[in-house]
């Protein structure tokens, strides 16, 4: 299965493994396990990388 559509990237350093969808000033931090999506955290742009 495919990524969703979007504006996604894979993270790194520490959040190497999960993604990030921006939606607005809001960004969504997500895994992927098996064909699932795993919303981990929802933060202001921020505030969502520290």
């Amino acid at each position: 299965s495919k990524l969703p559509q979007g504006n996604i990237k894979p993270l790194s350093g520490k959040l190497k493994g999960y993604f990030r969808l921006r939606v607005g000033k809001w960004r969504v931090i997500f895994k992927r396990i098996g064909q699932d999506f795993i919303i981990v955290d929802i933060r202001h742009r921020g505030d969502a990388y520290r």
